[in-house]
C-alpha cells in the first residue's frame, strides 16, 4: 500500500514523501526533487523549475538483481543502481561524489583539466576516464565508447539539441539542477541523489545531517557579534561590475556569517549588473571584499585604478576563492563548494569576525598579497 505524507521542515516548508514503511527518503531542504518508494523500487522525480507541472526527469531506481516492471509510462527512464559508471558533465558531480568515496564510478568527463579532484585526474592520465570534450559540445561517439550506465548533465531553461542528441545515444540523462534551489543547503542536499544513483543512500543521510549540523552551529556562533562589518561581492568585467543580489546564496551567506550586505531597493536572488560608479556609490566604505578575480592587491589595481577608491583595498583585507587552485588553475571552490556550504560560512566568519573561529584556517578563500 502507497502512503502519502507531508512534513514540514524547520523552514516551514513542506516535502512530500511517498513510502510503503517508514524508511523513506527525508528532504529537508531541497524543492527539485523528491523519491517515491514502491513494490522494492524508488522512483526519482526532478521538477522543472522553469515550467510549472512538469518534469525535467523521471528515473525508476531498479536494484541491478531485479527486472524493471513492465508497462511504463513512456516518460520514465529505468536506471539499475548501484550505478558503476557514470559520465559527468559539471564538475559538481564530482564533489557530490567524492564526499560519498565514489569518484571510481566515474567514467568520462567533459574539460578534464578543469578537473581538480587528484585521484579523478589521476586516472584521466591513466586513460580510465575518457574525455568527452566541450561540454557545450560533447563527444557522442566517445560518450558511448566508455558505455557509462548513465550521463550527468546540468538542466537549463531551454530544450537544447544537443540533450536530444545525448537521449538519442540511450544513455538515461540525468539532469542536475541543484542550482536552481533556493538555498545552500538546498543545493548540498542532493548529495541525496548521487548517494541513491550509487548506491550509498544511507552514507548521503549521514554527510548531509552533518554538514547542516555545522553549517546550523556556525550561524548560532555567528549571532552573537555586535558589530557587523560591511562586505562587498562581485566582480568587474568590461566594464560593467555583476553584483550579487540582495537575496543571493552569496549575500545571505555574508549576513549570516555576522556581516552587512545591502544593495538599496534590491530584491533578486543572482547577480546584476551594475556600473562601476555605482559600486563605488554602494561599496567604497566596505570593510572587505570576498571574492576579488586576482591574486594581489597590485594585479587588481593594475587592472582599474579606481580599485583603489574602495576602503577594502586601501586597508588590504580583500580575498578571492583561490586557496584550492592547482597548476592547471582547476579551482575546487567550483567542484566541491556546492556541497560543503558549511565551509564556505565558515570562510566567511574567519574573514569577517576571525576572533569567532581562532584555530580555523581558511578552507576555500584567502587573502590577497600586497
Amino acid at each position: 500500500m502507497l502512503v502519502i505524507s507531508a512534513c514540514t521542515n524547520k523552514q516551514g516548508t513542506k516535502a512530500v514523501v511517498y513510502s510503503e514503511n517508514s524508511n523513506a527518503l527525508e528532504i529537508k531542504h531541497a524543492q527539485l526533487f523528491s523519491v517515491k518508494q514502491h513494490l522494492g523500487y524508488q522512483l526519482l522525480e526532478l521538477t522543472n523549475p522553469w515550467i510549472e507541472g512538469q518534469y525535467m526527469g523521471r528515473y525508476l531506481l531498479v536494484p541491478r538483481d531485479k527486472k524493471a516492471p513492465l508497462d511504463l509510462p513512456q516518460d520514465i527512464q529505468v536506471v539499475k543502481i548501484p550505478v558503476q559508471k557514470v559520465a559527468s558533465m559539471s564538475n559538481t558531480n564530482i564533489g557530490f561524489l567524492d564526499i560519498l568515496g565514489s569518484t571510481n564510478v566515474i567514467c568520462a568527463t567533459t574539460i578534464p583539466n578543469s578537473v581538480y579532484h587528484q585521484e579523478v585526474w589521476k586516472r584521466y592520465n591513466n586513460g580510465e576516464v575518457k574525455d568527452l570534450g566541450n561540454d557545450l559540445k560533447p563527444d557522442t561517439e566517445r560518450l558511448v565508447a566508455c558505455e557509462p550506465e548513465i550521463l550527468l548533465k546540468s538542466g537549463y531553461n531551454q530544450s537544447l539539441t544537443q540533450d536530444q542528441q545525448l537521449k538519442a545515444t540511450g544513455i538515461p540523462l540525468v539532469y542536475n539542477i541543484e542550482w536552481m534551489e533556493q538555498s545552500v543547503l538546498a543545493r548540498a542536499e542532493w548529495v541525496k541523489v548521487l548517494g541513491l544513483l550509487v548506491g550509498k543512500e544511507k552514507e548521503a543521510i549521514k554527510v548531509f545531517d552533518k554538514i547542516c549540523n555545522d553549517y546550523n552551529n556556525y550561524i548560532q556562533l555567528a549571532k552573537q557579534v555586535k558589530e557587523k562589518p560591511k562586505t562587498m561581492l562581485g566582480s568587474n568585467y568590461k566594464g560593467t561590475w555583476y553584483i550579487a543580489g540582495n537575496e543571493s546564496y552569496t549575500s545571505r551567506l555574508v549576513r549570516q556569517a555576522g556581516g552587512a550586505y545591502n544593495i538599496p531597493g534590491d530584491k533578486s536572488q543572482g547577480s546584476i549588473p551594475v556600473g562601476f560608479e555605482n559600486v563605488v556609490e554602494y561599496m567604497a566604505d566596505a570593510n572587505f571584499w570576498l571574492d576579488a578575480k586576482t591574486q594581489s592587491i597590485t594585479e587588481l589595481t593594475s587592472q582599474d585604478e579606481r580599485y583603489e577608491l574602495f576602503n577594502c583595498v586601501k586597508t588590504g583585507n580583500v580575498y578571492n576563492r583561490m586557496n584550492r587552485v592547482n597548476e592547471r588553475y582547476a579551482n575546487d571552490y567550483y567542484e566541491s563548494g556546492v556541497v560543503r556550504p558549511d565551509l564556505i560560512l565558515a570562510d566567511f566568519i574567519k574573514i569577517i569576525h576571525p576572533e569567532l573561529l581562532p584555530e580555523y584556517s581558511l578552507y576555500y578563500h584567502k587573502k590577497l598579497s600586497k
